[in-house]
C-alpha cells in the first residue's frame, strides 16, 4: 500500500481498497483546494467514490459516513461524508 493524495471532488476515481485518512486544504500541484489523502494499492482497478462536503450546521444525510473534517485559510469548517 502507498499513500496517496487526490483533489477533493463529488466523485473521485479511487483504487478499490483505498481507505482514507484525511482532508487538509492546500495550495498544491493541483491547485488550491481541499485534497484527500488516502491509503492505496495503485496497482488496483478504480472505482467512482461519491463524497458529500456540507459546512458545520448543514444537513447530514441517512446512511452517510464521516470522512474527516477540514478548515479553511479563513476559517470555516467543512466536514466530507461518503454517500
Amino acid at each position: 500500500m502507498k499513500i496517496y493524495k487526490y483533489p477533493l471532488a463529488d466523485t473521485v476515481d479511487l483504487p478499490i481498497d483505498w481507505m482514507p485518512l484525511c482532508i487538509r486544504f492546500q495550495d498544491s500541484d493541483f491547485g488550491r483546494g481541499p485534497m484527500l489523502w488516502v491509503t492505496v494499492t495503485p496497482s488496483n482497478p478504480t472505482q467512482p467514490v461519491s463524497f458529500l462536503t456540507i459546512p458545520t450546521g448543514g444537513e447530514v444525510p441517512d446512511g452517510a459516513y464521516h470522512i474527516s473534517s477540514w478548515e479553511t485559510p479563513d476559517g470555516l469548517m467543512f466536514h466530507t461524508f461518503l454517500v
